[in-house]
Order: structure tokens, then C-alpha cells, then sequence
């Protein structure tokens, strides 16, 4: 009998692991996803408020369809 639970236990016990590995992997994919969305929000600032350069090539392109 005891043989029979020290079995189910480990059984148990790589069960819990397996699951707890599992749950590790999600939350770096979490994590990761994060990360990720923070970068395109900052990128998203970036295009919103860019440097004047920027704003001036723009214009630039915007003239030269109009030539064209």
C-alpha cells in the first residue's frame, strides 16, 4: 500500500512540475509580449512628435507628388 502512494505521489509531484513548467513558459511569453507592446507605443510617440527633419522630408515627398 505504501509503495502504491509513494508511486502516486511522484506521479503527483512531475504532474505539478510539468504544469509549473508550463505556467514559467506562459509568463515569459507574457512578458515578452509586453515588452513588445511597450516598444511599439514608444515607436508610436516617436512618429507622433517627430523631429523636424522628419516633418520637412515629408513635405518634401508632399512636393515632389505634386510636380510629378
Amino acid at each position: 500500500m505504501e509503495r502504491q502512494q509513494q508511486i502516486q505521489l511522484e506521479e503527483e509531484i512531475k504532474q505539478k512540475q510539468l504544469a509549473n513548467e508550463q505556467l514559467q513558459q506562459s509568463l515569459q511569453n507574457f512578458e515578452q509580449l509586453q515588452q513588445q507592446q511597450q516598444q511599439l507605443q514608444q515607436q508610436q510617440q516617436q512618429q507622433q512628435q517627430p523631429p523636424p527633419q522628419q516633418k520637412e522630408n515629408k513635405k518634401e515627398k508632399w512636393y515632389k507628388k505634386l510636380k510629378f
